[in-house]
């Protein structure tokens, strides 16, 4: 299964953006200077029909150093799948000032005419843009998202990460039930019950392990000292972070794939130095009206 490397490659300019896959979010970048990533995803993918989403929105800096939030005639998004070394392009999105209008053309930001089909993966179906709305901090905003099908060929998974697809259906009105599981979270974690804290994660540590280095959970769990730091206190070079208890003065309901995920925005649930702090970056499905924990996200690291 190690070998099975699936990586997602952006190209941005002039744009805030995220990118999920599967309804998993990947990154979410706030940074307006032109970008160039390519982030490993292959715990994200599985064989057969996958989501591959962009959300956007036109941001630049004018000559005075104003911050201008809408499309410029340079605003442009870029995002293709590459794997095992073979690229292939699911979004061209440049905005069409005349028009003023963001297209989704057949030119990469090379120029070159983009590829929608490789040997095992090929974009088959695409939705129309909608309006969306993107956090961004403790503010929304509005935005234009577009979602793809992506079929994907020779790549092997794991049936326990995905059972969260199998989950009841969340809305706006689930906040307190999402806001209860925090809770629990943070007094699983305050009382030292690492494992109870951790034990829902193991799906996708077990998947991680597997997809990055071909190893078991176990081993994964051991060498990476996951339970061990997965605690009330936690010691990054030589300084203590106390988990806190949560905060939901700035609660914004972020609710992911289409009622299938969630989280509280930004995250409630932190441990603290000082001025410095460590999200929980949870997410969570609901299953009999509990909500569950079961994904770590970085897509707010970029």
């Amino acid at each position: 299964m190690a070998s099975d490397k699936i990586s997602v490659s952006v190209e941005s300019t002039d744009v805030v953006y995220d990118v999920r896959v599967n309804g998993l979010p990947l990154i979410k970048s706030k940074d307006l200077s032109p970008r160039s990533l390519q982030i490993p995803a292959y715990h994200m993918f599985k064989e057969g029909s996958n989501t591959l989403e962009v959300n956007v929105m036109g941001v630049y800096e004018n000559k005075e150093g104003d911050i201008i939030k809408e499309f410029s005639d340079k605003s442009s998004l870029y995002v293709s799948i590459v794997k095992n070394g073979n690229k292939v392009d699911a979004f061209n999105l440049s905005y069409d000032a005349d028009k003023k209008v963001l297209v989704d053309g057949n030119k990469t930001y090379t120029g070159r005419v983009a590829q929608f089909a490789s040997d095992d993966v090929k974009v088959v179906k695409e939705d129309d843009f909608v309006g969306s709305v993107i956090l961004t901090g403790r503010f929304k905003n509005e935005s234009i998202s577009k979602k793809k099908e992506v079929v994907v060929r020779d790549f092997k998974t794991s049936k326990d990460f995905w059972i969260w697809r199998e989950g009841d259906h969340i809305d706006s009105k689930d906040i307190d039930l999402l806001k209860l599981a925090y809770e629990n979270q943070y007094q699983k974690i305050k009382s030292n019950n690492r494992e109870d804290a951790i034990k829902p994660l193991y799906p996708m540590y077990e998947l991680v392990a597997k997809k990055y280095n071909g190893t078991s959970l176990q081993e994964y769990l051991e060498e990476n000292n996951v339970i061990e730091t997965f605690s009330a206190v936690r010691t990054s070079n030589g300084n203590q972070y106390e988990i806190m208890p949560p905060d939901f003065s700035r609660t914004t309901f972020d609710i992911l794939d289409d009622g299938r995920l969630a989280r509280i925005f930004p995250d409630p649930l932190i441990w603290e130095f000082g001025d410095r702090k460590i999200d929980s970056r949870l997410l969570f499905y609901k299953k009999d009206g509990v909500f569950i924990p079961f994904f770590i996200s970085n897509d707010t690291d970029f």
